[in-house]
């Protein structure tokens, strides 16, 4: 999930331009006094209530968190140093312990020592090197807790000495969530462009984590179009799989298309995937014809893999028929019939006739064929004469000579219930059969039903 979310970042920034950087401008401006004459929005993170040292307690959102603690003593760990501790953990050779050891160690950084520690870390190659993502994260967050000031200034260097943004998103958010000012100022510092948009999407996410009214009242003042809306995407991707009815809300408000049918599967997908019968049930709940379809095919792909069958009843629900008929599709051709072509096969048959039901077939034979030849072409020659077996025995038979089975492939074609269709299909094979097997494909091309005149032509066939 989060790799997908960070190529997410970089597609919106790319995109957020001018509309965003107003939106911060109109932000960070002093709001005016009564005083004055004047009235203006109130900078957020001005006072921020927070339940550090006192519940309701107010603070300075400069300040950082209440009762931040100062240098931790090393006591318990036998008299070492951090260093030598942060060392020791980096070079122990088992996985576990060494994981195990560096979370440890992320407790017992300060504001003096968790620099050299996010130095050594990043330095980490090897087997310790799967480490470091995650220890990175927990260090910066560690910072943030401690020391807001050192955290931000130590983002803003690396955003510009990196390029890369995304590595600060954790120091970003965290921040976001006591000082929503700072983050938005760290925001207005970066170049218009993909720095400056990566760092506003984070700091928009951490702020409406903790304050969502506030949050996204800052995004409703940004104009309407293309970058209010791509932030609306990414609030929405953010909240997906914490909040659902909040990521709904978000979808609601975005113009309708592609972005807005992203949140509403990443919102089915993420609930299917933790609780597939409170996904189902959360899905019966909505109103609207177009969420519905698209929630419920989130919910049947992401229940396709483990409960085809369950998947195909949900499937069921799905008020558009382009989007039941593409789900049917996931769930019996692309996921079932891999595994079990047979299964596949019989389920599709179940299904009422008509176009949906034929596709399917179809689709089931192609996979399977080239699965299980055998099980799969002797399923063909049972089905029902009509047209739907005889595309599935010409395509199967196609199927076959390409993987250099031809004399399987001829019974397929004999087997087309269709006499025109049937002389069609004994030629097309020939023409394929030739170049991957001359004597073979001539041999059986003399003695087939293939019109006299044709079959001269295909005899004298030369590589």
């Amino acid at each position: 999930m989060n790799d997908m979310k960070s190529q997410q970042v970089i597609v919106l920034a790319m995109v957020m331009s001018f509309g965003l950087g107003l939106a911060i401008g109109l932000f960070l401006k002093p709001a005016h006094s009564a005083a004055d004459g004047n009235t203006g929005m109130k900078a957020a993170g001005e006072s921020i209530k927070t339940t550090g040292s006192g519940a309701g307690e107010t603070h300075s959102a400069a300040a950082g968190l209440p009762g931040a603690p100062g240098k931790i003593e090393v006591s318990p760990s036998g008299g070492k140093d951090f260093s030598k501790l942060l060392a020791d953990a980096i070079h122990e050779t088992n996985p576990h312990k060494r994981t195990r050891s560096l979370l440890a160690i992320v407790e017992l950084a300060d504001a003096s020592n968790i620099r050299k520690a996010l130095a050594e870390v990043q330095a980490m190659r090897g087997a310790g090197g799967r480490e470091k993502p995650l220890i990175m994260e927990q260090l910066l967050l560690r910072w943030v807790e401690i020391d807001p000031k050192g955290a931000l200034d130590y983002a803003q260097g690396e955003i510009k000495t990196s390029g890369d943004p995304n590595a600060m998103r954790p120091v970003i958010e965290r921040l976001a969530q006591t000082d929503p000012k700072a983050a938005l100022q760290l925001a207005a510092s970066q170049p218009p462009g993909l720095k400056r948009n990566s760092v506003l999407s984070a700091a928009v996410a951490g702020w409406a984590s903790q304050d969502w009214d506030a949050a996204l009242g800052y995004v409703n003042q940004i104009p309407d179009g293309s970058d209010k809306n791509l932030l609306l995407l990414w609030l929405g991707h953010n909240f997906a799989d914490k909040d659902p009815d909040r990521a709904l809300s978000i979808a609601q408000q975005m113009a309708p298309g592609l972005n807005q049918d992203s949140v509403l599967r990443l919102i089915g997908t993420n609930l299917a995937g933790d609780d597939p019968q409170g996904a189902i049930n959360w899905a019966k709940q909505q109103t609207d014809e177009h969420v519905k379809s698209i929630i419920w095919s989130s919910i049947v792909n992401s229940m396709a893999t483990s409960d085809p069958k369950g998947a195909i009843k949900v499937a069921r629900n799905i008020s558009s028929e382009a989007e039941r008929n593409s789900a049917m599709n996931d769930i019996v051709v692309n996921q079932w019939a891999n595994r079990d072509g047979k299964a596949a096969a019989q389920c599709a048959e179940a299904l009422p006739p008509g176009n949906s039901r034929d596709n399917l077939l179809k689709g089931v034979a192609w996979v399977w064929i080239n699965n299980d030849a055998a099980g799969a072409t002797q399923w063909m020659r049972s089905l029902p004469d009509g047209a739907t077996k005889n595309d599935i025995l010409e395509d199967g038979s196609m199927s076959l000579v390409r993987n250099g089975d031809g004399e399987n492939a001829t019974q397929l074609v004999s087997a087309i219930s269709d006499e025109k269709r049937r002389v069609l299909a004994m030629k097309n094979l020939a023409l394929n059969w030739l170049p991957i097997d001359p004597e073979a494909a001539k041999k059986w091309i003399g003695s087939s039903a293939i019109p006299a005149g044709d079959k001269a032509w295909l005899l004298q066939w030369k590589q």
